[in-house]
């Protein structure tokens, strides 16, 4: 592959050549375009099967890109390395077990099960297990109840230097196109934040949550509803207080039961 030189490098389609940036690959890349052969893959019968595999792999990262919207802040320490193609493998994969729409129009469910597969899509890229800082939530009355268990996270906090955590409730309602013979519609990232400062071993914090309003009516969209919740140490040197990133992560969750 082609690697481009100097300060100002081009990205982009010029002429014959597509140029292009790609993670963990200092200097630019630059491919060839097969012009004809575009051409062909977009109108030809013989690549017929082709464009709907492409629509669903689009769909697929349509829905990749929504989702990492949802982990704010992001901090580079928290997240695998090229996570968007990560989760758009996990969530093509569900696409293709859709048993309920033609092939080129399936999508990850508008059911229960729609969620769990989000949900599973944004756990399978982060880089710190949040098991072990002993962050938990569950639905009170009205409420979303989340419970910092004093052994764990006493636990965590003395082996990473830290004093407490910082929690970002994050009450995701993605908006997730819907299929039809003209392609899919658009996948919009909504959110609703509250942010729980000073969670220390043992604490409980109540959060009265409400997740963001369903699309318009006929707009070509479902919503899905999860939770995520962010867990962000912190450690406080001569008064103020410092984000320890390298420690930060986070868990997504259906609503709980």
């Amino acid at each position: 592959m082609a690697k481009q030189s100097g300060l100002h490098q081009l990205r982009g389609k010029v002429g014959e050549h597509s140029y292009y940036k790609q993670t963990g690959v200092a200097s630019g890349l630059v491919r060839s375009i097969n012009q004809g052969m575009s051409a062909r893959v977009k109108t030809s019968e013989e690549y017929a099967n082709v464009r709907l595999n492409n629509a669903e792999f689009g769909q697929a990262g349509r829905i990749a890109k929504v989702l990492g919207r949802f982990i704010t802040p992001k901090y580079r320490p928290m997240i695998l390395p090229f996570s968007q193609s990560k989760m758009c493998t996990v969530l093509l994969e569900a696409i293709k077990q859709d048993t309920t729409a033609p092939w080129g129009q399936r999508n990850v469910s508008s059911m229960t099960s729609g969620v769990s597969v989000l949900v599973n899509a944004l756990n399978s890229v982060r880089k710190n297990d949040s098991e072990s800082y002993g962050v938990s939530i569950d639905l009170g009355e009205n409420v979303l109840n989340v419970v910092t268990d004093e052994t764990l996270s006493t636990a965590k906090l003395n082996a990473i230097g830290a004093d407490a955590y910082d929690i970002r409730v994050v009450a995701a309602c993605p908006w997730i196109g819907t299929a039809s013979a003209s392609g899919y519609g658009e996948s919009f990232a909504r959110a609703n934040i509250y942010d729980i400062d000073g969670a220390g071993p043992g604490d409980e914090s109540q959060v009265n949550y409400e997740f963001r309003p369903s699309p318009p009516q006929g707009w070509p969209a479902f919503r899905q509803d999860f939770f995520v919740i962010i867990i962000m140490p912190y450690r406080t040197v001569n008064n103020s207080k410092y984000i320890l990133q390298e420690h930060c992560t986070y868990f997504a969750s259906e609503v709980p039961e």
